[in-house]
């Protein structure tokens, strides 16, 4: 199982697709934060700033495809290409597990 963009990079390989997965999985929860309430009570301000962190750069990724494909073909050793299929995919689906047909 792999998610986007690596999931669009594998046929490339020589990989078949899980057809089967993006059915089942289409709703799995890729990446989550957690943190135990005494250190978020007690880091209130850092916890805050983390999460306002990650709505930026969610923001920045819809806002600034250009640079967010560059980064991601940076960060995942891919083709610009698919690093730009890859976000295309996840901004118009909001999911990271394709769902192959």
């Amino acid at each position: 199982m792999l998610a986007v963009p690596n999931a669009f990079q594998s046929p490339r390989c020589g990989f078949q697709p899980n057809r089967a997965g993006g059915g089942y999985l289409s709703h799995y929860l890729l990446s989550a934060y957690s943190v135990r309430r005494s250190f978020a009570e007690k880091n209130r301000p850092l916890v805050v700033r983390f999460l306002k962190a990650v709505v930026r750069a969610k923001k920045w990724f819809e806002q600034d495809r250009k640079a967010a494909t560059e980064f991601l073909a940076k960060e995942f050793q891919l083709p610009p290409s698919l690093a730009e299929k890859g976000l295309d995919y996840y901004l118009t689906n909001r999911r990271g597990i394709p769902s192959w047909k």
